[in-house]
């Protein structure tokens, strides 16, 4: 292991405990410079209305937690154009709909409309019962 791996290992031990409950009236809190996987991002964390969102670096990924679950959206960023996408990512619902497959996952720039064949890819949120 060379010395900058022990660094990096170094960091992924260190822990911090926090015991103070901090309010935020307008229900967002901004975290900056965070590393990860060698990347600096800002993190701005929201919660309102029972909807917790998790915006890096001013849109370009974001996940949504809500009672329908996760899902993500990220930035298209296009140059050379008047303006830039948010893609979603989508699962086909719909294999009745030309072009979708249902099952298949993409990011997608089209809102995903049930109706077109497209919804959130969606990660339940929280634990379940099993019996295996």
């Amino acid at each position: 292991m060379d010395k900058k791996e022990k660094e990096d290992e170094k960091k992924l031990t260190f822990r911090r405990i926090v015991e103070q409950v901090i309010e935020f009236p307008d229900g967002k809190v901004n975290l900056e410079n965070l590393l990860i996987a060698g990347e600096s991002y800002n993190l701005e964390i929201a919660n309102k209305n029972g909807r917790l969102s998790l915006n890096f670096n001013n849109g370009d990924y974001q996940i949504v937690i809500d009672e329908d679950g996760v899902r993500f959206s990220r930035t298209a960023y296009r140059p050379n154009h008047d303006h830039n996408d948010e893609e979603y990512f989508q699962a086909g619902v719909d294999d009745k709909v030309l072009g979708v497959k249902k099952g298949e996952l993409q990011w997608l720039s089209g809102f995903p409309y049930v109706g077109r064949g497209r919804d959130f890819f969606r990660v339940e949120f929280g634990a379940r019962t099993v019996n295996y």
